[in-house]
């Protein structure tokens, strides 16, 4: 069985649930620092209230080279860019009538 839809991937509504629940943290001043994991790999970034933001492996195997990334000004700036990506992915599921669990978080963030 396939749900809801052949090609479908909940990546995107997953990870921007959790990334969403750190975000929120820092910027409502519940948390100092918010770690941010991806899917796949042992990667993940943190990010501190002030913008220092550090792309690492988990666990702890070292800081990697972040070449041209550019860095948040804010977590401000990182929250309005990720409440932006959420806004697109539930425009998307609700157009298919995709309904469950995590894009009901999500949609809790974006209200």
């Amino acid at each position: 069985m396939v749900f809801p839809e052949a090609g479908w991937t909940d990546f995107p509504v997953v990870i921007l649930g959790w990334w969403l629940n750190e975000i929120v943290a820092l910027v409502s001043g519940h948390a100092t620092e918010a770690t941010c994991s991806f899917m796949d790999g042992p990667f993940e970034f943190r990010l501190t209230a002030s913008g220092d933001v550090q792309l690492s492996r988990r666990p702890d195997e070292g800081t990697l080279n972040l070449g041209r990334f550019r860095r948040p000004e804010s977590a401000r700036e990182l929250w309005d860019s990720l409440h932006t990506a959420a806004v697109a992915v539930l425009t998307e599921c609700e157009a298919r009538g995709w309904s469950n669990d995590d894009v009901d978080v999500l949609r809790r963030y974006v209200s």
